[in-house]
């Protein structure tokens, strides 16, 4: 029996692919002999499809509760990127960009543990911004602008600590 242990199982399977059905059998069942070469073959894709469910299975350098670190991907079921970011300590950290299905950027967020904290940048499938939010430790902060498919600005809004600040009549920031 083959007991594969989580340091070993990349270099196994990087390996693996450059040896023979007959290799594979070997590791697999030890060298024991089989005078039936179908119950050999049976054996072998067994146990092979046996390593293909389990392995993923295996954690490599990370315990199950420890919190995920590293670069991630998301993809669409069509196998598009999706997103793509950092994680750190299993929350999401600084730039992330996020795909329309075609690969174009939709938009781009940026994180501090976890938190939308700096610039939001939406954009229109044919690439012109949509619209450019602000947020400070996950609330919103600072001045929104909405644009139309042409670029022209068409809202624009103003938070402090997530509570929306009025405008005076000259379209100016109000101060009280």
């Amino acid at each position: 029996i083959l007991i594969l242990t989580k340091l070993g199982v990349a270099s196994y399977l990087a390996n693996i692919v450059y040896f023979s059905m007959e290799q594979i059998a070997f590791i697999f069942l030890a060298g024991a002999p089989c005078p039936n070469k179908k119950i050999y073959i049976f054996n072998v894709m067994k146990n092979f499809l046996y390593l293909l469910i389990l392995v993923p299975a295996l954690s490599l350098g990370q315990s199950s509760k420890s919190p995920a670190n590293g670069f991630v991907q998301n993809q669409f079921p069509s196998g598009a990127v999706q997103s793509e970011g950092l994680v750190v300590e299993g929350q999401k950290e600084g730039l992330w960009i996020y795909f329309f299905p075609d690969g174009a950027v939709r938009s781009e967020k940026t994180y501090t543990k976890g938190l939308l904290n700096g610039p939001e940048i939406w954009f229109h499938p044919n690439g012109q911004i949509g619209w450019q939010e602000f947020y400070k430790n996950g609330a919103a902060h600072g001045v929104f602008s909405y644009f139309d498919a042409a670029g022209n600005l068409t809202l624009k809004k103003r938070y402090i600590n997530g509570v929306e600040q009025p405008f005076d009549s000259n379209g100016m920031i109000s101060m009280h």
